[in-house]
């Protein structure tokens, strides 16, 4: 259907049709109001018959009339000028007529006298005789016309083609309402076809508007309405039938281009919006909700003083207007005041009660803030803040401590077994003596726990120094592919001999950051001998870099060159073990992925390590995909070389 909708042929068709169905309906309906006001669809068109040829006679009535005066005047100029004698003759018309004085003398006939009465009392169909009516205007005398009309019409004058003209209506007069119908079918159906073309163009899609489409409507259809009245008036003032066709026209015009303009712009959607009613609404809207932000925004004392102003300044008006006046106002005043401390103290008790939940430690509790004012609703907002403040803090609290109730547990459990060995094999040696064969085993055994309680310490320590900030930073320009790959380097040997197998992917463009080279060797050490314990054999272990475009972020390290840009360090690998555990929770300290904590190590190389990498300005994050361990660190690059 899009190739009709943007066909012009088809444009034009239904133009066509729509202005030919339109034409056949007015003149339907012409004939039909002719029919129905001579009651041709009753009596089968007698009457009509009867009203066509008076009307006829009654504009030859004035005609003899002049014709009479001319001739009682003596006038020759007249008669010469309208050729009364030519136009009246019997061979050309059907009329038969004559004008008696008041005298009873006759003036004019185009019969003679003696003939009348026969020619009246003969088979005469119309006639008409105002002798009764003296009161012509005319000076010369008082005249009197009778006229008749033979039913048989042998002259083709204007009788003749009035006759005809209503033969051929009462012949037409149901056609012309099957007429009348197919032309509003064909109107109202080829008018739709226009609307549903309307706004479309070919070789563009969408709804397209143009010059007067962009018109507020209602500026459109106020000129509309100005051009109609003035071809209106025109009408009023001029009737000539040209000067009235036209106007017919234009106002038509009018009309179907204020619809085809409504339609497209109903279409283009938001129509009320492209109206000057529409942007002087929204613009004091606006300066509306701007003068009530703003009074809003006031404390709320100031809002009762101006208030009270407000209505003092209204009582006065009244009271300058007389006293019934200000009675009337007070009446009018109060109900309203009432109401405006009636919804007051309803909200503040929604409050009220929303203050008593919490005080009582229901910090879940919410009060209900619809159909509050904005300072009302600001102070329930405030009251839900200071809800979920203690709610967060309650559970950072409960958090806090269960952290430490675990922090003690594994810090224990930890001390605990490389000394009870310690104390185990001294007791052994006691009994067993240095000389005993088993002596060197477990002299090796009290070396590999005491070493092992000993990195346990160190580490505890470190751990305190990063997170409070007392380890010194050293921070200098340093290229993160170099360092990532004399790391990678370093720990091949060890990765091969787990089985895995480096991948690295560093970006070509070398990323420099300000960072403590020390430090960030410490972080990329601690996460590549994570990978060698907990990683699955016979998987790869993925090292990349990344810059790219980021916002700058705050960082603890200054310096005068930070870029636009962000260099991202991720390690990604299999972990050997299911991890049931959060990203988060393993950088806490003395967290395991090893949940039973049967496996070497502390659990303090993740914590340490986000608290290096934080202490550089950087950003540590862990992220857990089922068995996929990453590892991200964002720094701000201070400058991208090609």
């Amino acid at each position: 259907m899009k190739k009709f909708q943007h066909s012009r042929k088809a444009h034009v068709i239904a133009v066509i049709v729509c202005v030919v169905s339109l034409l056949a309906i007015l003149l339907n309906a012409v004939g039909i109001g002719v029919l129905a006001a001579g009651s041709a669809y009753s009596d089968g068109g007698a009457a009509l018959r009867t009203l066509l040829l008076q009307s006829v006679l009654q504009m030859d009535m004035s005609r003899i009339y002049d014709y009479a005066e001319a001739v009682i005047t003596n006038d020759e100029d007249a008669l010469i000028n309208y050729k009364y004698a030519e136009s009246f003759k019997r061979e050309n018309t059907n009329l038969s007529f004559t004008v008696i004085d008041e005298d009873g003398a006759v003036v004019l006939n185009n019969f003679a006298v003696e003939d009348y009465q026969a020619a009246f009392n003969n088979e005469m169909s119309y006639w008409i005789d105002n002798t009764d009516n003296r009161e012509q205007p005319y000076d010369v005398t008082q005249l009197s016309v009778r006229a008749v009309i033979p039913v048989q019409l042998t002259v083709h004058d204007l009788y003749y083609h009035a006759l005809n003209l209503a033969d051929f209506l009462v012949s037409m007069r149901y056609a012309l309402i099957v007429f009348t119908v197919l032309g509003v079918a064909g109107f109202f159906v080829s008018l739709g076809f226009l609307f549903w073309m309307s706004g479309h163009k070919e070789g563009v899609e969408g709804i397209c508007l143009n010059f007067f489409d962009r018109i507020p409507f209602d500026l459109y259809l106020a000129g509309a309405i100005f051009l109609g009245s003035l071809a209106i008036a025109i009408t009023d003032e001029i009737y000539e039938m040209v000067i009235f066709i036209l106007c017919v026209i234009f106002l038509t015009a009018l009309v179907i281009a204020a619809l085809f303009s409504f339609v497209v712009r109903v279409k283009a959607g938001g129509w009320w919006r492209n109206t000057l009613i529409w942007r002087v609404l929204r613009l004091l809207g606006r300066g509306c909700a701007a003068l009530a932000g703003v009074l809003f925004k006031i404390p709320l004392w100031w809002q009762a003083g101006l208030l009270f102003v407000g209505i003092s300044f209204i009582e006065f008006l009244g009271f300058l207007m007389g006293f019934e006046d200000i009675l009337i106002l007070w009446l009018i005043e109060r109900p309203l005041l009432l109401a405006a401390i009636v919804y007051f103290v309803l909200m503040l008790r929604r409050l009220e009660k929303a203050g008593q939940e919490i005080a009582k430690g229901n910090v879940s509790y919410r009060a209900d803030m619809r159909w509050m004012l904005p300072t009302l609703k600001r102070h329930g907002e405030n009251l839900c803040s200071i809800s979920e403040g203690l709610t967060a803090a309650v559970s950072e609290q409960m958090r806090s401590e269960r952290m430490k109730a675990e922090l003690i547990t594994n810090v224990s459990h930890d001390i605990k077994t490389p000394l009870t060995s310690i104390v185990n094999y001294v007791d052994l040696l006691k009994t067993a003596g240095l000389d005993s064969p088993d002596a060197p085993e477990y002299l090796a055994v009290l070396e590999r726990q005491s070493a092992r309680l000993k990195k346990l310490t160190e580490d505890l320590v470190e751990a305190s120094k990063a997170s409070t900030g007392c380890i010194p930073v050293n921070a200098e320009d340093t290229d993160v592919n170099v360092l990532l790959s004399q790391a990678v380097g370093e720990y091949e040997e060890k990765l091969l001999a787990a089985g895995l197998e480096p991948m690295m992917r560093l970006t070509e463009r070398a990323p420099v950051i300000c960072a403590d080279g020390r430090l960030l060797w410490r972080v990329f050490d601690n996460l590549l001998g994570n990978i060698v314990k907990y990683a699955q054999r016979g998987t790869r272990v993925y090292i990349t870099s990344n810059v790219t475009t980021s916002n700058v972020t705050t960082s603890n390290v200054t310096t005068s060159n930070i870029s636009g840009e962000k260099v991202t360090i991720s390690f990604r690998n299999i972990s050997r073990d299911v991890l049931n555990i959060s990203g988060d929770e393993l950088t806490e300290r003395f967290v395991r992925g090893d949940a039973s904590r049967n496996t070497e190590g502390s659990g303090l190389g993740l914590s340490i390590a986000r608290s290096l990498v934080e202490l550089q300005g950087g950003r540590f994050d862990i992220s857990i995909d089922g068995d996929l361990f990453k590892v991200t660190m964002d720094f701000n690059a201070i400058s991208v070389q090609s």
